[in-house]
């Protein structure tokens, strides 16, 4: 029944995973080819880590015809970022594409476990094979008209065999040598080779059968600042 599985970011990203069906909409991030990405070890500023039990990556997708939709989380495996003058010069962090989780089906252990499975075999992320995703910083601009968000954020993401690099809007915040950002945006799983039931990939698909190509990410940073050596 629940063969149904879609990450993202993710991601997530994140990553990231909108039309009929009741998963949450969101702006699509831009998307185009990979760009160069300032070396954080040659950038200077002071360095803040990410906080990885107060970060959290959140995903949701859905079916495309039907009101199926399943949510979950990610975990971060490594992060930073450089700044100077309060502004961002330079950062990454990493997803443990191996900690994807589900959490709308904790009452059915068997389908929970079978969804889990599913997104991690070779159909959707292959974690054996690529058991990482990056996020490498290309670019951060403030923003003057949006009142929603404070920047809009650009970086190489690497998922699987391709690297993109996305533009999203964010709201970021540094205060007392913390730094928080928060996103919300869907992230195109066809444009980073996952496959399993898209349109995309196999328009002969029967509507009930298609999983939209669409994946809602939901992604809440905390980073530190370090203190100097």
């Amino acid at each position: 029944m629940h063969k149904f599985n879609l990450f993202f970011i993710m991601l997530f990203t994140g990553l990231v995973f909108i039309g009929c069906g009741n998963s949450r909409q969101s702006e699509e991030a831009e998307v185009s080819e990979e760009k160069d990405a300032p070396e954080e070890s040659t950038t200077s500023g002071a360095t803040y880590a990410v906080n990885m039990n107060k970060s959290k990556i959140k995903w949701e997708g859905a079916k495309k015809f039907t009101n199926t939709s399943h949510n979950g989380v990610i975990n971060l495996k490594s992060g930073s970022f450089k700044v100077e003058n309060g502004s961002i010069k330079a950062g990454n962090f990493v997803i443990d594409m191996t900690s994807i989780q589900n959490t709308d089906l904790e009452g059915s252990p068997e389908d929970q476990k079978k969804l889990v499975g599913h997104l991690k075999s070779e159909d959707f992320f292959h974690v054996e094979k690529y058991p990482e995703a990056k996020f490498e910083l290309t670019g951060v601009e403030a923003l003057s008209n949006d009142t929603a968000h404070t920047h809009k954020i650009n970086g190489n993401l690497s998922l699987k065999d391709v690297t993109k690099n996305i533009g999203f809007p964010a709201t970021v915040n540094m205060e007392d040598g913390q730094f928080t950002a928060k996103a919300e945006f869907n992230i195109n799983r066809a444009d980073f080779n996952v496959k399993y039931g898209s349109e995309t990939f196999s328009p002969e698909l029967v509507q009930d059968k298609i999983i939209k190509d669409a994946i809602h990410l939901d992604i809440n940073l905390v980073a530190k600042r370090q203190s100097s050596s």
